[in-house]
């Protein structure tokens, strides 16, 4: 019972990690709407503890680092589940 509950997970976790990786669609995007650089204003901040913060102040200005590492970060976890579901489903 314990092996069909953990290989229905597994193929849940599998088909989720499939169908999420759908493109996404945009129409016609407008460069007038896009945010400029040189409107952005970031304010760096240093405190006595060596601790530096980057602040942006500009409206429509997303940090794409961020969401790359948070995709990278869940693709790491969905294959270690995987593997660790697939283990078990095999002893």
């Amino acid at each position: 019972m314990k092996r069909i509950i953990y290989l229905i997970i597994g193929m849940f976790a599998i088909l989720l990690t499939l169908s999420s990786c759908a493109p996404d669609v945009t129409e016609g995007l407008d460069q007038s709407g896009l945010p400029i650089i040189s409107d952005m204003q970031i304010t760096i901040t240093a405190t006595a503890d060596r601790v530096v913060t980057f602040h942006m102040d500009n409206e429509g200005v997303v940090q794409s680092g961020l969401f790359q590492l948070i995709k990278q970060l869940l693709k790491t976890i969905a294959r270690l589940l995987i593997k660790k579901l697939v283990l078990i489903v095999l002893k």
